[in-house]
């Protein structure tokens, strides 16, 4: 029996369907003007740190990026690890 073949169109859709997320989430949270907070879960870290980056205008591939200041990250336990 074979195995089954991901799609293009899938595959399209997982890289650039998060790519194109992305790009929405920076735009929203540069225009927004206030603190902007993430609180996923993970069950191997607990962090907080600004982690959201933008690339600069004056590089135009995008190489040298910075962080967006009223984005922050607080990462927090999760199944199973809830304490």
């Amino acid at each position: 029996m074979t195995q089954p073949v991901p799609s293009k169109f899938l595959y399209y859709h997982c890289i650039y369907g998060y790519s194109s997320f992305l790009i929405a989430w920076k735009g929203e949270t540069r225009t927004f003007g206030k603190p902007v907070v993430s609180v996923p879960g993970d069950p191997h870290y607990i962090r907080g740190d600004k982690s959201l980056l933008q690339p600069t205008s004056g590089d135009p591939n995008g190489n040298r990026a910075t962080r967006l200041t009223n984005f922050t990250r607080a990462e927090t336990f999760a199944s199973p690890d809830v304490h």
